[in-house]
């Protein structure tokens, strides 16, 4: 191309044509070109980026920009991505090419985090045997990741204990997802049924605070300063037991 071009611009010289106006007009021409078509031309360097660096694929489940979809079609100009709620929308590839795509495709696993709250009267032995029952669900369940799960009491809420549960799923299957999170809810729910834990919802509860002298003859004295040193060195005594015995390895505990 560069020979017949220099070729072409030879023969016209030699003919008598004013080759620098010719070279300016084209040049002016190409320019205005150039500015009418910058989006064409950065939308195809956008797909040409899309296929070298591949950040999806067709069927690939993706988000962007707040909407999910699975790519359907990349073309020149644009790419076609079907929503969730069946619509079809096209994305310019330049738009594409410079957002933050979310290929949820590529998922190994597939996350459930939930928070459970369980009401405030609850023991801490109770809570223990809860915690502990969960775990054993998550271990029992055939599609949950036996070495990524967390179960543990999490936070004081303003009207619950709430308890973290975050499992991962082995599978790629949305439908599957969903009925294992059935399937592991309905587990927990059975659960605390069956030891007594109640959930907790937002609640507030008022008390009436009697007067000094027309307290209840039931009311408990208060403790004196010696008591509640007692009772907190007893206390930090078996917290410190309780901290020691959890930091211990499993294979220590099953020994023991």
């Amino acid at each position: 191309i560069i020979v017949w071009a220099l070729g072409i611009i030879y023969i016209l010289d030699y003919m008598g044509v004013n080759v620098t106006a010719l070279l300016a007009g084209i040049s002016i021409g190409g320019l205005a070109l150039a500015l009418a078509a910058q989006d064409t031309v950065k939308n195809f360097f956008g797909s040409i980026m899309i296929f070298l660096d591949k950040p999806f694929q067709i069927g690939d489940l993706v988000e962007f920009e707040g909407t999910t979809g699975s790519i359907e079609e990349v073309g020149v100009r644009s790419t076609r991505i079907r929503t969730v709620t069946n619509s079809l929308m096209y994305v310019p590839n330049a738009r594409i090419a410079d957002s933050v795509i979310n290929n949820l495709g590529l998922r190994v696993f597939r996350r459930f985090y939930t928070e459970l709250g369980v009401t405030y009267d609850t023991s801490p032995a109770l809570i223990e045997k809860f915690v502990e029952g969960i775990r054993k669900i998550i271990e029992m369940h055939p599609l949950t990741v036996k070495d990524r799960y967390e179960v543990h009491l999490n936070s004081f809420a303003s009207s619950s204990l709430n308890i973290i549960l975050l499992v991962f799923f082995d599978t790629r299957d949305w439908s599957i997802e969903l009925k294992s999170r059935h399937e592991l809810m309905v587990a927990v729910i059975r659960l605390a049924e069956a030891i007594g834990v109640r959930f907790a919802f937002p609640t507030q509860t008022l008390h009436i605070e009697e007067m000094p002298q027309l307290g209840s003859a039931n009311t408990p004295a208060p403790q004196s300063h010696e008591d509640a040193d007692t009772h907190m060195t007893q206390f930090l005594g078996e917290i410190e037991s309780y901290f020691a015995e959890r930091q211990k390895p499993e294979t220590d505990k099953g020994l023991n």
